[in-house]
């Protein structure tokens, strides 16, 4: 009896964009499968009905990622909060995450990118919907297919905004809490900005004592953060 194929589910964002983005879940479907998945494609579920409330939408699809055995995320993913929750879903279950556009076949599967009809999508690939994904073979991308400043970006925008606040907020705090302890040494209170900018200070000498990956993620979200900082301050965000 032949093994079962592997499933793989599409996450991405879909409110606010054309069409609901069906069109980029659909052409991910179609790679995926190509490659030799099963592919769980929610912008197949309800027979592609838009009009139904999102409750049923999530429910669906958390189900449908309890099913699986990988996740492929879209261009993105980072900014949706259905998307993120699916990811995390995921990690939750140690299923494989992989970047939509870095279509590989399934484990010990014979099927090759280069049969696969998919024409092996290079690093500096094609253009439309696979350019978004052009630093696919980075070696800087983490053991879920994403590089460091998708990391980054996913946290600050994603589970860390959510535990902590806006950054200006939540280094406020710190910056109050580091300039009453400090007290009289200090000729100014600590800004939100140079709060971030000391956290950045403990990660480059954490990097250069014993280089590793989270450090790097970590100083592109505290880059980030002081970004947020600035456009709060800007009265951008």
């Amino acid at each position: 009896m032949s093994a079962p194929v592997p499933s793989i589910y599409i996450a991405g964002p879909m409110t606010g964009l054309p069409e609901f983005n069906f069109p980029a879940f659909h052409e991910a479907a179609k790679a995926w499968r190509a490659a030799g998945w099963n592919v769980l494609n929610p912008a197949e579920h309800f027979g592609g009905r838009t009009d139904l409330p999102k409750r049923r939408y999530l429910a669906k699809a958390f189900r449908t990622v309890c099913e699986a055995d990988a996740i492929a995320l879209l261009p993105g993913w980072g900014n949706s909060p259905g998307a993120l929750a699916e990811r995390a879903m995921a990690l939750a279950l140690g299923l494989p995450c992989h970047r939509a556009g870095n279509v590989t076949p399934p484990p010990n599967s014979e099927i090759r990118p280069e049969n696969s009809g998919l024409g092996g999508c290079p690093p500096h690939g094609p253009s439309g919907f696979w350019a978004d994904f052009r630093s696919t073979n980075s070696p800087v991308q983490g053991e879920h297919g994403e590089t460091v400043l998708d990391e980054a970006k996913a946290l600050i925008y994603g589970d860390r905004n959510e535990a902590y606040g806006h950054p200006a907020d939540d280094y406020a705090r710190t910056a109050g809490l580091w300039s009453a302890l400090l007290g009289s040494k200090l000729r100014e209170p600590i800004s939100p900005g140079e709060a971030i900018l000391c956290m950045i200070c403990v990660k480059l000498s954490r990097e250069a004592h014993r280089p590793k990956r989270d450090n790097r993620v970590d100083l592109a979200g505290y880059a980030g953060c002081l970004q947020r900082v600035a456009d709060r301050e800007a009265g951008r965000e």
